[in-house]
């Protein structure tokens, strides 16, 4: 147990802000190794841009951005894209991409407490919820709730393991299917749990990946 807290104490702003400063200059190579793009990246855009397109959505707010991988597939379709990023790096790199709208460099929560102050029509993020333990995720969908209109909707991709919830190695969170459905249901009226055909790959290995489509919708 005392280990578990000590690997657990890390996933704090410190942890992603420096882990992110300093590969920002490589994520591209990162991304195209890992087939990201044909992954969760994909599962995720297509989920957006349905969404968008049969809601007639105006406003996204993207959580974790990180160089704007996601942005690149959404630019054509007209709508306003706020991006926020911990790493100072990462959101240089959006930043000169010209893709977003608005760019925030804070951390999520602060952002979600503090300066969103419109409603959101749809929230969504890739690769960003195994960086947020149970106690986060929690104030995580508390906030997402809170922003979201009457009818919004909070996308986003997991790390899967088997049951439950676990830190790996890479001191990173996994979150099982079932866990990610029981806790959302906590928060929102719609929630549609999934895993995805793939996810993306490191070093050689298959990450499996999740996805959830949240909503207070009646």
């Amino acid at each position: 147990m005392g280990y578990f807290k000590l690997i657990k104490s890390q996933i704090f702003t410190e942890f992603v802000e420096a882990r992110f400063n300093t590969n920002s200059n490589r994520y591209q190579q990162v991304v195209a190794d890992g087939d990201y793009r044909e992954g969760e990246l994909a599962s995720l855009v297509n989920e957006v841009s349905n969404l968008i397109q049969k809601r007639s959505v105006k406003k996204l707010l993207e959580l974790g951005c990180g160089s704007g991988l996601a942005a690149e597939q959404l630019a054509h379709l007209d709508v306003h894209i706020v991006g926020i990023d911990i790493s100072e790096n990462m959101i240089s790199i959006a930043r000169e991409k010209n893709l977003y709208d608005e760019l925030y460099c804070c951390e999520i929560e602060n952002f979600l407490t503090e300066k969103q102050r419109q409603k959101i029509e749809l929230a969504f993020a890739c690769s960003v919820i195994q960086f947020f333990d149970e106690e986060k995720l929690n104030n995580l969908f508390d906030l997402i709730r809170r922003i979201l209109t009457e009818d919004g909707i909070f996308v986003f991709t997991f790390d899967v393991c088997p049951i439950g919830a676990r830190i790996n190695k890479k001191l990173i969170m996994e979150h099982s299917l079932q866990f990610i459905k029981t806790m959302a249901e906590k928060y929102f009226n719609q929630v549609k749990v999934k895993q995805l055909p793939f996810g993306r790959r490191e070093q050689a290995r298959e990450v499996k990946c999740g996805m959830a489509v949240l909503s207070n919708r009646r």
